[in-house]
């Protein structure tokens, strides 16, 4: 098994449609391929971690890089993993204007997601780096 986290800037347009368009077309994708993984998106920002086969992963990469709704798109960290951390996710998600979250519980969610961040069983580099890369976007360092 392979992983792959990545940050990227949304493009100036991207809207929550966009988003949902993303999530459905990966999910579909990443269902048939093998492919895992979840994606966070705050503040205009991307941070994704996908993980499967290393073919599959790097082709799908490949595929985000060329994808004009991403800019300043950075690979964080890639590596060889022995098992799956996001195994029953073909692309995990929660967006909190979704979720009915209002205004005010978004600092709770983020302080939710922070906390998660730090208490994750992080047994692989890339799984490291994809919560270190969170926890940047939460506490505003920026894509």
């Amino acid at each position: 098994m392979f992983q792959l986290t990545y940050k990227s800037k949304a493009s100036e347009f991207m809207s929550t449609d966009d988003v949902a368009a993303i999530l459905k077309t990966a999910r579909d994708r990443n269902k048939e391929k093998g492919i895992t993984g979840c994606l966070v998106f705050h503040n205009n920002c991307f941070v994704q971690i996908i993980e499967g086969k290393k073919k599959q992963v790097k082709s799908l990469y490949q595929e985000i890089v060329k994808d004009k709704r991403h800019g300043d798109i950075q690979l964080i960290w890639e590596g060889e993993i022995e098992e799956r951390s996001f195994s029953d996710w073909s692309m995990g998600y929660f967006d909190p204007a979704e979720a009915g979250v209002h205004h005010s519980d978004a600092k709770e969610f983020e302080q939710n997601l922070l906390l998660l961040s730090e208490l994750s069983d992080s047994h692989s580099a890339t799984l490291r780096m994809f919560w270190l890369g969170v926890k940047k976007l939460l506490i505003g360092e920026g894509c």
